[in-house]
């Protein structure tokens, strides 16, 4: 067994170095497109990656849409696409290719048609003009559904690993938080977006890391929560380290979502011998983020904190009677041709905003997934990933889908359908068995 794994290593680091030195010769013949077939290399060693190892090949994946900044872009074929969907797409071709090798069979849902449905429905927008520009099928395309497809085939060591990374990332936004440390400030910077630059609420500057804004940054380390009690040591150790790099997100939204994700996995998924435990940590959690809110709230700069919650009421009133059913209710005007509807261009809200692209029923559809999670949890037969992602309602409500962020929430979205698959399997299993039916998906983790 030991000699077969040594060579299985040998053969993999032989091929992949055989691929690069083939990419710098044929780079070195034709050198008008080298960028381009070293490119195309990377692609394929990247794929080959993944085709071996993919669970390694999706962490790999989470780390680059952790700390690259979502708008670092690469032109592929005209389309510019975040680093998050460079290595994604590879990475999915190299999972797909494996599954058909092995004939593992992949069960489709009517919670993925319901993803698809909405995604042609979108298309179906685009093609009758109703979209103006290709950007918003390039992210339903190269963001949303590379993220889900990846999702659906995620493992709980991939959970795992989400919880380390962003531990890791949490660690940093501490150090930038207290040091200054900024280091994606003045990041190729654009008249197109303005995420390189570093937020301040309450005069204090705020902690975002690679994601460009705080509130994303926040949300991100607020869905790893439950993926950390999978974690064989030290899980509310990095618990608690989440929660301080939520903390010095200084952004209400993912301190609601930090509050309500404690008391979900402490409601849905610590067993006996850890409620206690987790208890103590949902109320330091959920402390620490009335203390931040309240002092927002009443201190000097109260007024421009209201300010951002009352014009998230003043969006809602100024669109609501502008949605319609299955069509868009964007006008686009200016140079740019900006889209806005009933006056306003900015929407901070997830699925206000989804229905202003694309209609409410496809709004609806694209949101399947969040309402089985919060059903789930609700019921209490929520897994690690349903109580990740109905965390995250507060964060969607209150903002739009942006960065990494967003990358991430259907990433999550793909792991609750695959949970639920998983979980039904289990159910019919133990149904057949004729012993009892678990309440919820069980949890690897040493600790149980």
């Amino acid at each position: 067994m030991h000699d077969r794994k040594v060579r299985g290593i040998a053969l993999n680091l032989c091929a992949g170095v055989a691929l690069v030195v083939g990419a710098l010769g044929v780079g070195a013949l034709a050198p008008e497109h080298g960028a381009t077939i070293l490119a195309a290399f990377a692609a394929l060693v990247v794929a080959a990656f993944a085709y071996s190892k993919p669970d390694a090949a999706l962490i790999s994946w989470l780390v680059v849409v952790a700390v690259v900044p979502f708008w670092t872009t690469t032109y592929v074929g005209g389309i510019g696409l975040p680093p998050g969907s460079t290595f994604g797409l590879p990475v999915l071709a190299g999972i797909a290719a494996a599954k058909v090798s092995k004939l593992e069979r992949t069960r489709v849902t009517w919670m993925d048609l319901s993803i698809i449905g909405a995604s042609l429905l979108i298309a179906y927008l685009w093609i009758g003009g109703q979209l103006n520009g290709f950007a918003f099928v390039r992210d339903v395309v190269f963001v949303w559904l590379v993220a889900y497809v990846l999702g659906r085939c995620a493992t709980p060591r991939v959970m795992s690993g989400y919880a380390i990374i962003m531990s890791a990332v949490a660690a940093w936004g501490l150090i930038e938080f207290f040091f200054g440390m900024h280091l994606f400030i003045d990041w190729l910077p654009s008249a197109n977006q303005t995420f390189y630059l570093i937020q301040e609420r309450a005069g204090v500057a705020r902690s975002e890391a690679a994601f460009g804004h705080a509130i994303a940054y926040g949300a991100a380390l607020v869905m790893a929560i439950p993926f950390a009690q999978r974690l064989p040591r030290h899980a509310v150790l990095v618990q608690l380290l989440l929660v301080g790099g939520v903390a010095v997100s200084l952004s209400r939204g993912p301190l609601l979502a930090l509050a309500l994700t404690l008391t979900l996995t402490t409601w849905v998924l610590a067993d006996s011998r850890l409620r206690v435990r987790y208890t103590l940590l949902t109320l330091i959690g959920g402390g620490a983020a009335y203390v931040i809110v309240t002092d927002l709230y009443s201190g000097v700069y109260s007024d421009e904190v209201a300010g951002s919650g009352n014009a998230r009421l003043d969006q809602y009133f100024a669109v609501r009677d502008h949605l319609n059913w299955l069509t868009s209710s964007l006008s686009f005007s200016g140079p740019d041709g900006a889209p806005v509807v009933g006056g306003i261009q900015i929407i901070d809200s997830t699925p206000l905003r989804l229905a202003v692209n694309f209609g409410i029923i496809t709004a609806l559809l694209l949101l399947i997934p969040v309402l089985i999670a919060m059903f789930r949890v609700l019921s209490r037969k929520a897994g690690t990933a349903s109580v990740a992602l109905a965390g995250q309602i507060p964060v969607l409500l209150v903002t739009s889908l942006i960065t990494q962020w967003q990358a991430l929430i259907f990433f999550a979205m793909g792991m609750v359908v695959t949970e639920v698959i998983n979980g039904k399997a289990l159910n019919s299993t133990a149904d057949q068995d004729g012993s009892l039916t678990p309440l919820r998906a069980p949890i690897p983790s040493a600790r149980r």
